[in-house]
């Protein structure tokens, strides 16, 4: 079930469920979701003098990623077609922990082109931090950002029950960050029994 606006705003009240800061109250908690803003905190990725990211093995970000932090009232990004950065929400949050969170994109800024979540939408029970978007642009022009505006939106989720918080890789991030793929222990499993076969040919 969807929580509507009334059980946002008392979890809000009570503490159950954290989003801070709320900049606008009228206009980003709506009756079924709350309006997230984007941080000046973005990680934009580089056409590296490499031919590929392999993303079982850590590699350094400087490699191909560029960190900025942007003046909240003076600065933009323009984002070109073909572009892809990390940004966050300007808004710190946890998920309660009999709830699910969904990121949405706008409407509004999807019929430019812009996508703000490529594949993970999602915000486990507990999961504490400043979430994480995926920003592409798929249209044919060049879009600006700014720091501030809002960009998605927080739905949560009611699960039939309680659970335990499990911590993610990018638990309790505080700025956008690579993957870390390299670190899921079935991927070096596969990598271990490759190496296998290559020694048997």
């Amino acid at each position: 079930m969807m929580l509507t606006k009334e059980e946002l705003v008392k979890r809000l009240d009570n503490g159950d469920l954290i989003v801070d800061p709320i900049l606008d109250w009228e206009t980003q908690v709506g009756e079924i979701g709350i309006d997230l803003r984007l941080d000046s905190r973005i990680l934009i990725y580089r056409r590296p003098m490499k031919t590929h990211i392999d993303p079982a093995r850590s590699e350094d970000p400087e490699l191909f990623t560029e960190y900025r932090e942007l003046h909240p009232f003076k600065d933009t990004i323009i984002l070109h077609p073909g572009d892809f950065m990390l940004a966050q929400t300007l808004e710190f949050i946890r998920i309660p922990l009999d709830c699910y969170g969904l990121l949405e994109g706008r409407s509004s800024l999807a019929r430019l082109g812009l996508t703000v979540h490529a594949t993970s939408p999602g915000l486990d029970p507990g999961y504490t931090g400043h979430p994480t978007f995926e920003l592409a642009n798929l249209g044919p022009l060049p879009v600006e950002l700014r720091p501030l505006i809002r960009i998605g939106r927080l739905l949560l989720i009611r699960l039939s029950k309680e659970v335990k918080e499990r911590r993610t890789k990018y638990h309790w991030s505080t700025r956008p960050e690579p993957s870390k793929l390299y670190q899921d222990q079935d991927l070096h499993k596969l990598l271990q029994i490759a190496k296998r076969i290559d020694s048997l040919s």
